[in-house]
């Protein structure tokens, strides 16, 4: 029966062993209060996160003219402001899951924590989750925030588009994956929306259209005034009515 022995000390040393980490575990949890939780919320509620572009200048060699030249490049940075000790930010991209960990230490002089995402050619969306970094409430999560990265638009110095500054696909940034859109398709939306804006154009124009924008945008006034109007008819009636029976 010595095996059977054996096998109850492991059980008895197995159980000794998970009941001390768990022990363990308890008491490194409870030293992350209620009260430093509270106040390290305060901190991440102050956090704030967005975007900013800038403009990338590559420097390379031209081999059509045997010479350097330089290359602007349209990117973006994250920009987290607030970025307090005792705090940390876990920043995730969603399309390759790539992540990194700022902290106040990574402050640029003037305050704010940049983090360079590269150049704007697609969308990416990015998790910013501002955790604690007390050793004693290691990496709670305070705060989210998604954002979206817009893409650079190739359409935007497109002549047409100087023409048509207001158009959707003319805007020099966008949050639409405009990749797959040939030019000749580019066109077609373009004249679309320039046959769409000039029959607008004519509607406005049109005695009816004119008519009907000012009794819709002083409706209540004229209400209201042919409102009084009957009311006082209704007065004068009344009062010619009691006239005639006296």
């Amino acid at each position: 029966m010595e095996w059977y022995d054996n096998m109850k000390k492991r059980i008895y040393f197995l159980t000794l062993f998970v009941l001390f980490m768990a022990f363990t575990i308890k008491v490194n949890a409870s030293t992350c209060s209620n009260e430093r939780i509270i106040e390290l919320s305060a901190l991440a509620n102050n956090v704030q996160v967005s975007y900013e572009p800038y403009d990338d200048e590559t420097t390379y060699f031209n081999p059509l003219f045997e010479e350097e030249d330089t290359k602007v490049v349209p990117s973006f940075y994250i920009t987290i402001y607030n970025l307090t000790d005792g705090l940390n930010a876990y920043v995730q991209r969603k399309d390759t899951n790539q992540t990194i960990v700022m902290t106040s230490d990574n402050t640029d002089t003037d305050g704010v924590v940049y983090i360079d995402t590269g150049e704007a050619y697609k969308t990416k969306t990015v998790d910013v989750l501002i955790r604690s970094d007390d050793s004693n409430c290691q990496d709670e999560i305070l705060k989210s925030t998604t954002i979206t990265l817009p893409m650079y638009n190739r359409f935007y110095f497109y002549k047409p588009c100087e023409e048509n500054p207001e158009f959707e696909m003319c805007q020099e940034f966008t949050t639409n994956d405009y990749s797959n859109i040939s030019d000749s398709m580019f066109s077609e939306k373009l004249n679309t929306y320039k046959e769409e804006k000039a029959e607008e154009e004519r509607k406005q124009k049109s005695l009816w259209y004119k008519i009907t924008s000012f009794l819709n945008k002083y409706k209540w006034i004229i209400i209201g005034i042919i409102a009084i109007i009957i009311a006082i008819v209704i007065i004068i009636i009344i009062r010619r009515k009691k006239s005639r029976l006296i």
